[in-house]
């Protein structure tokens, strides 16, 4: 799983101490991104980091439904056993977003089966602003509180309440899609603006989105919502088979 925190003062410290050493392994992967790795057996250390994140709270990034079975095996595997069970433990990477902050990029929709009159109708039922634009306009006018859709030949940009507190992937799938007249028959995501603007159409309209910051996908989560489906992608992601945890690995016995 991928983890993002906001470490304190003293963990920051006790990690740049470890990383003033020469790591145990370093190497570059296929994809040319480099990896340097520290082991820390050191207890003292160690209690040291628990003790500065005994209190933190961290944004699962990246993981959810790897999350979501850590747990589900927890309860089927510990129903009636006393003491820490293997499935207690999941591999994690820990972000400090304050040192090495991680890059959150957007990700754009098509609504199939809708037009951009469809689009229109529902923006301006639910009290935003919607404007045709030329395509260099829209684009330019993508911003947190303005959206950019097409059909592929019209623009438009949709200008969100810079007041509502909520990120524009929010708006767009709690206000916009539920008031549209029409559609939409099926929802498609993207990674790219050169993917989305492949799939406008005349009845499939491409929405480009911005991407939410950081500390707002924080503040949504400490609140208790539930972003919509794909709204976020965090990167760079750890790097598949980097570190294994063995399934043979036991906690040690309670004392």
């Amino acid at each position: 799983m991928l983890l993002v925190h906001r470490g304190s003062d003293r963990l920051r410290d006790l990690q740049a101490a470890v990383a003033g050493r020469e790591p145990q392994h370093a190497f570059t992967d296929r994809s040319e991104q480099q990896h340097r790795i520290w082991a820390i057996r050191d207890t003292a250390t160690l209690a040291s980091i628990a003790e500065e994140l005994a209190e933190s709270r961290a944004l699962i990034a990246d993981g959810h439904h790897r999350y979501a079975a850590y747990l589900r095996l927890q309860r089927r595997q510990t129903e009636g056993t006393s003491g820490p069970a293997p499935t207690d433990f999941g591999l994690a990477m820990l972000v400090d977003q304050g040192t090495t902050p991680l890059f959150l990029g957007p990700i754009h929709r098509t609504l199939a089966g809708t037009g951009l009159g469809h689009l229109r109708d529902a923006v301006l039922s639910v009290g935003l602003a919607y404007e045709e634009r030329s395509q260099a306009d829209a684009v330019a006018a993508l911003s947190a509180t303005r959206l950019a859709a097409t059909d592929g030949e019209r623009w438009a940009v949709i200008t969100l309440d810079p007041d509502v507190r909520e990120a524009a992937v929010e708006t767009l799938h709690r206000r916009i899609v539920p008031a549209l007249p029409h559609g939409p028959s099926a929802l498609s995501y993207h990674h790219s603006v050169e993917e989305a603007l492949a799939a406008a159409r005349r009845q499939d309209v491409s929405v480009l989105m911005p991407a939410p910051s950081v500390d707002l996908v924080i503040e949504i989560a400490e609140a208790d919502r539930l972003l919509p489906e794909k709204a976020t992608s965090f990167q760079p992601k750890p790097s598949l088979g980097v570190l294994i945890r063995s399934l043979r690995d036991e906690p040690p016995a309670p004392r």
